[in-house]
């Protein structure tokens, strides 16, 4: 029950930063840089949806790091602030990639950026070895087109 009402409050809490918008970016940006994975993946998506170009470079620092979990995650917020070539290549090359999660984040990414150019590796993601990989498949092209999509289970 506890982690429920941590999500509720934290949805809530992301909600109003939106609201908040540009005036919560510095304090946002001081408590990415101390916090951890999921803090910096709720910030990341709060730094999507406000907008504000003063996140990019802290969004770019964790796309340029080792951890590639994390770039997927900072690759969403960046796209949508206008990086959106280098990001989008970054997400459609991780589909091809060796690791099965790399290929599931790649597809959960593209889905979150909404780029139209990503239905046909999505597509052929259905097709994929690991089923957690064709369900993000799936699940972003819906994001995209809209529609359904059928694959293996």
């Amino acid at each position: 029950m506890q982690d429920k009402e941590d999500d509720g409050v934290r949805r809530y809490a992301a909600e109003a930063l939106v609201k908040i918008g540009s005036s919560a970016i510095s304090s946002l940006i001081e408590t990415y840089k101390a916090g951890e994975t999921y803090t910096r993946a709720e910030i990341m998506y709060i730094f999507g949806e406000i907008k504000d170009t003063s996140a990019i470079p802290v969004l770019t620092e964790t796309f340029e790091e080792e951890d590639k979990l994390e770039a997927f995650q900072a690759s969403v917020p960046l796209y949508k602030l206008g990086l959106t070539e280098e990001t989008f290549n970054f997400a459609l090359a991780g589909l091809s990639a060796a690791e099965e999660w790399t290929r599931e984040d790649a597809a959960m990414a593209l889905g979150d950026m909404g780029d139209g150019r990503a239905i046909p590796a999505l597509e052929q993601a259905l097709n994929d070895s690991a089923l957690f990989v064709r369900d993000a498949a799936s699940v972003a092209l819906k994001k995209i087109t809209g529609k359904d999509y059928e694959y293996q289970h």
